[in-house]
């Protein structure tokens, strides 16, 4: 039998288009599988930027509030596995294998992408798990992508920018277009954005797609260290920060708890799963959630003790580049070939001087970083460092020998 990594590479061959976006290939194997659109549940999220955050919060209310959830994201950083996750597993490699063996008996003629194959499986393996409810993140667009072949119960569609303009348009017009292709006629079209398009609105109008806007249908208000959400159904006051820095992570919870809201006739949600979920870092998603914990090759033991030592088990985005820098070098030599040469100056002399910060604050063998270390190293990497995202740089081979 294939491995998982032999399943992957033949998969990249079988198509001659790496990017080949339409649906028609998906439903003719899903028919041939003898596959049904879900009974459950299902939210489906979209957006230039944001998508990733906006479904890591619908996961962890969803598990908070005693749900089994199915989350599919892409791409993944360290682990193929990352990309399916089955409420508070990674799915296993059997389980992926023994979806790719279906549909490769089942496709035929049949040319299907890597990301296709991805999805499909991701669908027959939440369809076996019987779960309480699906999130799924759209790869790339909407209306052409692979994900849209699922019926959403709440489309959401965190922000639009530019982004792959060689397939989904080179205005902003037109990839709204695309993204307002996940929309449904009689389902809530929930927008996560004050400055979203107009056609957006227009378009969820024609299709008979109720709206419910940021700053119309549902609002936030940060009071002090907490904040406030208002929906149309639940009002949520005193609501903790959200454990991802950043003002637009605000957006992004008070986006998800909107779509989550609009499950309530089917999915009762407490407050206080919303109120848990808000102090606890998603586990789930492309950067900053999945893969940046220590999996085979960084031992458990140094993730839990770094997270007990830490408030609320929460770790922000900057501290966990910063652990990463410091505790994973291959990693750090990796993205520092990406960055200029003066950055990667500056780089070099955070975690230089990140040692010396590191004597000055004390810490043992066992738990080797220190929230307040972290916190320093972590100011030190904004200002070298502007980029938003991490590449996945484990796609390129790692050199036998790097200098410096």
């Amino acid at each position: 039998m294939p491995s998982l990594e032999q399943w992957l590479a033949y998969q990249t061959q079988v198509h001659p288009q790496a990017i080949d976006l339409g649906l028609d290939r998906l439903l003719l194997v899903l028919d041939r599988l003898g596959w049904r659109q879900p009974k459950v549940p299902v939210i489906t999220i979209a957006g230039t930027n944001g998508k990733g955050s906006v479904s890591g919060y619908c996961a962890a209310i969803l598990a908070a509030a005693g749900y089994r959830a199915g989350t599919f994201t892409s791409p993944h950083l360290r682990d193929y596995r990352e990309r399916v996750r089955v409420h508070d597993r990674l799915v296993s490699a059997a389980e992926l294998v023994s979806a790719f063996e279906r549909i490769e008996a089942s496709r035929g003629e049949v040319g299907l992408t890597f990301f296709e194959f991805n999805t499909l499986a991701a669908l027959l393996v939440f369809e076996a798990a019987r779960l309480d409810a699906w999130v799924l993140e759209i790869g790339m667009g909407g209306r052409l992508d692979a994900v849209n072949v699922v019926d959403p119960d709440a489309a959401v569609v965190v922000s639009i920018g530019f982004d792959h303009q060689e397939y989904l348009g080179a205005t902003i017009e037109a990839i709204a277009r695309e993204k307002a292709g996940i929309f449904r006629q009689g389902r809530p079209a929930v927008l996560g954005s004050r400055d979203m398009p107009g056609i957006v609105e227009d378009i969820a109008r024609a299709i008979g797609a109720p709206l419910k806007r940021l700053g119309n249908e549902y609002s936030y208000l940060r009071e002090g260290a907490s904040w406030h959400f208002r929906g149309s159904r639940w009002n949520l006051p005193h609501l903790p920060a959200p454990a991802l820095v950043g003002d637009m992570q605000y957006a992004n919870a008070a986006t998800a708890i909107a779509a989550l809201e609009e499950l309530d006739a089917r999915l009762t949600i407490p407050a206080a799963a919303v109120a848990i979920c808000a102090t606890l870092r998603p586990m789930v998603g492309p950067w900053p959630y999945a893969g940046f914990w220590p999996t085979k090759t960084h031992p458990a033991s140094w993730r839990n003790s770094a997270v007990a030592s830490m408030p609320g088990g929460a770790l922000p985005p900057r501290e966990i580049e910063a652990a990463a820098v410091l505790r994973w070098p291959r990693w750090w030599r990796a993205r520092s070939r990406r960055l200029s040469k003066q950055r990667t100056a500056r780089l070099r002399d955070a975690r230089q001087r990140w040692r010396l910060q590191r004597r000055r604050i004390g810490s043992s063998s066992s738990d080797p970083f220190t929230w307040q270390g972290l916190r320093w190293i972590g100011s030190r990497r904004a200002a070298c460092c502007h980029r938003p995202r991490f590449p996945n740089i484990l796609r390129r081979p790692e050199p036998t020998h790097v200098q410096g």
